[in-house]
């Protein structure tokens, strides 16, 4: 009976690191697609309004 408990208490754990790896590696590849589009977004649309162009400075996408 103690074999078994150890052994789920096992799988839950890795479970669980899975999971928070897995949670992690998807928030960093969505951070980067966001500031690619920014990034993108800022110089298509800069170059034509220098309204733009300036709110892009002020947050770093130029």
């Amino acid at each position: 009976m103690g074999f078994k408990k150890g052994m789920i208490s096992i799988i839950s754990f890795v479970l669980f690191v899975g999971i928070v790896f897995g949670m992690t590696v998807a928030t960093l590849i969505v951070q980067d697609l966001y500031k690619l589009g920014a990034y993108s977004a800022c110089h298509k649309w800069g170059k034509k309004k220098p309204k733009v162009k300036k709110a892009c400075k002020a947050l770093g996408y130029w």
